[in-house]
């Protein structure tokens, strides 16, 4: 069985194996307590565990990060012991410890165990209604802190559990507090911030969960209200800004491999024996009878492994000058995978991003590169209006869906590059955004503007001579851009 010390906790990052045997300290004598599973790991620095304790099935709270776990056990203890003197519900702790090597400490749990986080209920719920029923007793939660004069530096579903119908507050470390009811400056971007971790397409329910959050004692004026979409819009953009930066390395999400001669991001819902086959030949599963478009700067095929089928896409060189040019540059593939990501975290439709695959020399000289997605097994529009004619697509429902993007893309500064028709699938009343190689988010509103003219240009293109071009080009007209 395995017996582990921080010391070997440190060493293996990511990989622990459970269960495992853990040695704490009680009164300088060893106690030994099971590690039955890992919820969540820090590597290097912190794990959350289930274990059964003096016969109770605990959550284990383990720091031993060096030089941070003494602060790091404190922080949460303090969180709670706020948390619980303030009547917001949260888990008790049952004891704390260092680990008999003294070089961690354990924080043992109430295990909710008829509790499931936010964020899964979230994605579980089979209705918007029931969605934004769990959204509004999580507002109301945060409305209590914010009266206690509590709140979460990183606020997000996760770190709210819900058991009976009753909200539980779950991380202790992350809890600031002031004597009394914060001040709306500090509430409302926390608020913010909060709302920003949803899809832009909730943005639209703000209002009446700001009236739920007025309705646990808050009363708000017309100018605390005024441009709080806009604080919204702002917390969003600084997590995409976060966000991004962690999509090129391991994750609890995503894992990394950076090797001499190539460097691959795959998402970890895929990991598999058959990925690892794929990863050391990735051009093999590309024949004749898959193929989906052969051409000089892309190869496209469809292609699958462990029972789930895929899109795959090469982007070839098509010269030895092209090819000495993409050395130094950032490969079409890192685009497309940052793109999706951020369209996906924008709540935008595009085909899932699984993995991306850069052929190297020397760790850093890039050469082939390979992108891989969701296959959505549908026609794009341009097949559909070639194949069926443009008079047989919901044109109402495309207008409207294409307004919705073109206002996101809009407020977040983000031009496609290659508009056509044939770069956007229909299906099951949601438009999905393709080819995302090109894309690009600016900082300067004024380069966005002459980037989006041309994509909205070469958008209606795409219209031409069709009996609802008007119909397009009005939509585009009532575009506010801004300056």
């Amino acid at each position: 069985m395995n017996n582990f010390n921080c010391e070997h906790l440190i060493a293996m990052g990511r990989h622990i194996p459970t269960p495992f045997y853990l040695s704490l300290d009680k009164e300088q004598k060893e106690e030994v307590i099971r590690i039955e599973s890992v919820l969540r790991i820090v590597p290097g620095k912190r794990l959350t565990g289930i274990s059964n304790w003096r016969n109770q099935s605990v959550i284990v709270k383990l720091f031993f990060g060096p030089g941070h776990w003494k602060r790091n056990l404190l922080s949460d203890i303090r969180g709670i012991n706020l948390l619980r003197q303030r009547h917001i519900l949260t888990p008790e702790i049952f004891h704390h410890t260092a680990t008999f090597d003294g070089k961690g400490a354990v924080l043992l749990m109430d295990y909710l165990q008829q509790g499931k986080n936010l964020l899964e209920l979230v994605n579980e719920a089979d209705s918007e209604d029931r969605k934004l029923a769990l959204i509004n007793l999580t507002v109301a939660n945060i409305a209590r802190c914010h009266g206690e004069g509590l709140w979460q530096n990183d606020i997000h579903l996760e770190n709210f559990m819900l058991v009976d119908d009753r909200v539980y507050v779950l991380d202790g470390g992350d809890i600031n507090a002031v004597d009394t009811e914060i001040g709306w400056q500090q509430a409302s971007e926390n608020l913010s911030l909060f709302f920003a971790q949803f899809p832009v397409d909730m943005d639209i329910n703000i209002p009446a969960l700001l009236e739920h959050y007025q309705s646990e004692g808050r009363n708000l004026s017309d100018s605390d209200l005024n441009g709080f979409a806009e604080r919204v819009v702002a917390q969003r953009i600084k997590r995409l800004n976060r966000f991004e930066k962690k999509l090129f390395r391991s994750t609890t999400a995503y894992r990394s491999i950076h090797e001499l001669n190539r460097f691959v991001i795959y998402d970890r819902q895929i990991h598999s024996d058959e990925l690892g086959s794929f990863i050391d030949n990735p051009s093999s599963f590309i024949n004749h009878d898959n193929l989906l478009k052969a051409g000089n700067a892309s190869t496209v095929a469809r292609v699958a492994f462990a029972n789930q089928k895929f899109v795959l896409k090469r982007y070839n060189l098509k010269s030895f000058w092209r090819g000495f040019k993409y050395l130094f540059k950032t490969s079409r593939a890192h685009r497309s995978w940052l793109s999706a990501s951020m369209l996906e975290m924008l709540g935008i439709n595009t085909p899932h991003p699984y993995l991306i695959y850069e052929e190297r020399a020397f760790w850093l000289l890039r050469r082939r590169a390979f992108f891989l997605s969701e296959d959505l097994d549908e026609s794009n529009l341009l097949e559909k209006i070639e194949n069926l004619g443009a008079d047989t697509l919901p044109i109402e429902a495309l207008v409207l869906a294409f307004k919705q993007l073109f206002e996101t893309m809009n407020t977040y500064l983000i031009s496609h590059g290659d508009m056509k028709a044939s770069n956007f699938v229909y299906l099951r009343d949601r438009l999905y955004v393709l080819d995302l190689d090109a894309m690009q988010r600016y900082k300067s509103r004024k380069s966005f503007n002459k980037a989006f003219q041309k994509d909205l240009k070469r958008f209606m293109k795409n219209w031409h001579g069709s009996s609802f071009e008007s119909q397009f080009a009005t939509m585009i007209v009532n575009l506010q851009l801004k300056g």
